[in-house]
């Protein structure tokens, strides 16, 4: 059960529907909560994060993971919720072509009037929290696995750092960079990873301890090499 908070553009009430039932459909998810004002939407359940926000992106919705961690276990008195200001049935937003630019900002959308014409009528930004402390959950089997994850984390612009735990297979990135176009870009590589947690980065600096000698990975898995099985055709000139 994990406890996911996505900041998302909640222009209307079309918006708001669309949000709601793509999230809906996937298997797994216990609640969904939106809070217009703040522009975030609290999902409860065994989901992944990663594709949640891959689903809103193809329905041209921008999202980005604010964090990711266990959901709260203490019930709280629940209080009657405030009336919201109502949303308009429609905005310029849905109304709009929007043109989707993965880098360098996934974020910075050109919106296009529906008649046909171009231009910058209107523009969004859902950036949240800039620097961001992400774990991943990675496989490292092997040297060649630690090398390949940390060069495809390093080609992100905005990394401050990256800490790889071969034992507890996660890797740590700090850094204003989005949790999902990294894990979709280790995917790419063959690389299962996982979002365990996405918050921000810890202030206060702890007597650092000498690191613990860790078990030499070798230098080559399974996993990374590639097996070639060849087939012998039968020749087509063979002689009856």
């Amino acid at each position: 059960m994990k406890k996911i908070v996505l900041k998302v553009c909640i222009m209307c009430c079309k918006c708001k529907s669309c949000i709601m039932t793509t999230i809906s459909k996937f298997y797994g998810v216990v609640s969904i909560t939106m809070d217009a004002e703040k522009s975030t939407v609290t999902v409860v359940g065994n989901v992944d994060a990663v594709l949640i926000v891959n689903a809103l992106r193809k329905k041209k919705r921008p999202a980005e993971v604010v964090s990711v961690g266990e959901p709260d276990k203490e019930k709280k008195e629940e209080k009657k919720p405030e009336p919201s200001k109502p949303l308009p049935s429609c905005c310029t937003a849905c109304k709009a072509v929007v043109v989707w630019y993965d880098e360098p900002n996934p974020f910075d959308l050109v919106w296009g009037i529906g008649n046909g014409t171009t231009g910058l009528a209107s523009s969004c930004s859902v950036r949240g929290v800039i620097m961001k402390k992400i774990v991943l959950k990675v496989s490292i089997m092997c040297g060649k696995c630690k090398s390949c994850i940390m060069t495809t984390i390093s080609k992100f612009h905005g990394v401050v750092s990256i800490t790889m735990d071969a034992e507890k297979s996660t890797a740590t990135v700090v850094g204003d960079v989005d949790a999902v176009l990294i894990v979709k870009a280790l995917r790419k590589k063959k690389r299962p990873a996982e979002v365990v947690s996405v918050g921000e980065p810890d202030k206060e600096k702890k007597e650092e301890k000498k690191p613990e000698p860790s078990k030499p990975l070798p230098s080559c898995c399974t996993a990374c090499k590639a097996v070639v099985v060849w087939y012998d055709e039968p020749n087509p000139c063979s002689i009856l």
